[in-house]
């Protein structure tokens, strides 16, 4: 027997023969020396519906108020608070389909700010309306809230500041510009009380000094600008974004670091509408999770890891969740299909009641430069786990192989996964023929609605000889 490389991460390379290592719909986790393995590949969350706005249209953006214990979400042209029990109620308008940016102050009756390519909006007291000082200029494109202030920054790298724990009022003096280059400003962000102006191909970071003519003075400067303003995410305790050269970074003592895999920067150069990313967060059992989509593709990245997969609804090349927010002791996210919300359920396998597939593609088993004969591999993965009737009540995982590198697959083989209770049900596939200097390639795929989890895989090769 020979142990076989299984995939901890996503990372097909360039070309599918260098290697086509990808974890879909589920990520690894280290399970120490007194595991089974140093590592197993775990299952994603599935989603439940939580609530539904019955607009059938994407979610814009939200924002939990633990005091209110509420979510405020925007779908369409129409923004709804939702309670503790998933009962959605109508607030008010806010136009557009364009992504929002929602921050709220400290006020005895907070504000909720709310930045829109059609103005700015607060709600209060559960009623919308536009921010008409007439001393806030027009045509923001980025809001934040930072130690007492609403901040709103406009493309001329200038932002004002509120009146203390005011969204709607401005002075016409209380403003300054991120004035070390000449660029364009696309977001500002609050990151541990400092606020962050991110810039096109810079970024300034600012502190509450106290001072009294203007409270915010300049600490530091980076040379990395922002690809995409909304898909700055807050994780792990920190900021973590794409850079204006197509890698991913993570900000550490004002030092922006690249976490980005080759792929990940090859999947953001080639994305024509990069600069529509949306970024979110969530933790999950002491992983915490950036996710980032794109235009066909999300990805996220493990801060507890340091290491990606990828995200897919059944159907798409994306996941369906888009923005976060924790709250009622559950992680919720909106949806890109619907206008319902959703929890994120790690006990469950499918998303909203339909298809959930885990794939597991594997790195190449190369035995250089001859090939070798497979006679059998076997799979170390959770089995017994099906259900006592319905989909999953006889679960099986799917298996193909690739002999030329991964590039192309064979059919599909049907393995046993055990019907519930049949814990030693073994998971193996025998007289699967030769391969060549190329290598070959393992995918496994789940959809029945059951626990699916890998540690190891062995093989029985024969090498071939010249």
């Amino acid at each position: 027997m020979t142990t076989a490389p299984i995939a901890f991460r996503s990372n097909p390379g360039r070309y599918a023969f260098i290697g086509t290592a990808q974890l879909v719909n589920a990520y690894a986790e280290k399970q120490g020396e007194d595991g089974k393995g140093v590592l197993a590949v775990l299952p994603s969350e599935g989603l439940v519906q939580f609530a539904d706005t019955g607009t059938n249209t994407p979610c814009r953006g939200m924002i939990f108020l633990e005091d209110l214990d509420l979510i405020y979400s925007v779908h369409s042209s129409s923004v709804y608070k939702i309670n503790s029990a998933g009962t959605a109620t109508l607030v008010g308008t806010v136009p557009g389909t364009d992504t929002v940016q929602l921050s709220r102050n400290q006020k005895t009756v907070p504000q909720i700010l709310i930045r829109t390519n059609s103005g700015m909006m607060v709600i209060e007291n559960d009623i919308v309306s536009y921010i008409t000082d007439a001393d806030l200029p027009t045509g923001a494109v980025t809001a934040d809230y930072v130690g007492g202030y609403s901040v709103v920054g406009y493309e001329n790298r200038q932002f004002y500041l509120s009146s203390i724990n005011e969204s709607k009022f401005y002075d016409a003096l209380d403003f300054a510009t991120f004035e070390q280059r000449a660029g364009k400003l696309l977001r500002v962000i609050e990151d541990n009380g400092e606020l962050i102006g991110m810039c096109s191909s810079w970024m300034e970071f600012w502190r509450d000094t106290g001072n009294a003519d203007f409270p915010f003075q300049p600490i530091s400067f980076k040379s990395r600008g922002i690809k995409a303003a909304n898909a700055a995410v807050k994780c792990d305790q920190t900021i973590m974004f794409p850079g204006d050269d197509n890698n991913m970074y993570r900000l550490a003592n004002y030092e922006p670091t690249i976490i980005s895999t080759g792929e990940v920067s090859r999947l953001i150069q080639a994305d024509t509408g990069a600069a529509s990313m949306l970024g979110w967060n969530y933790d999950r059992g002491g992983h915490a999770f950036a996710c980032w989509k794109g235009t066909d593709w999300t990805r996220c990245y493990d801060a507890a890891t340091g290491v990606w997969h990828a995200r897919e609804s059944y159907g798409y090349d994306t996941w369906r969740a888009q923005h976060s927010v924790r709250a009622f002791g559950k992680t919720i996210v909106g949806d890109r299909i619907t206008g319902k919300l959703f929890y994120l359920d790690p006990d469950t396998y499918t998303e909203d009641g339909g298809t959930f597939i885990w794939k597991v593609v594997s790195p190449t088993l190369h035995v250089f430069p001859n090939g070798a004969i497979l006679d059998a591999v076997h799979f170390d993965l959770a089995t017994g786990y099906g259900t006592l009737s319905g989909d999953g009540s006889n679960p099986k995982v799917m298996l193909r192989i690739s002999t030329d590198g991964g590039t192309e697959f064979g059919n599909y083989r049907e393995l046993e996964l055990g019907t519930t209770g049949n814990y030693r049900t073994r998971v193996t596939a025998r007289r699967l023929g030769r391969f060549g200097p190329k290598g070959i390639v393992f995918e496994l795929s789940i959809s029945d609605p059951v626990a699916r989890a890998l540690v190891s895989c062995d093989v029985q090769i024969r090498p071939l000889r010249r």
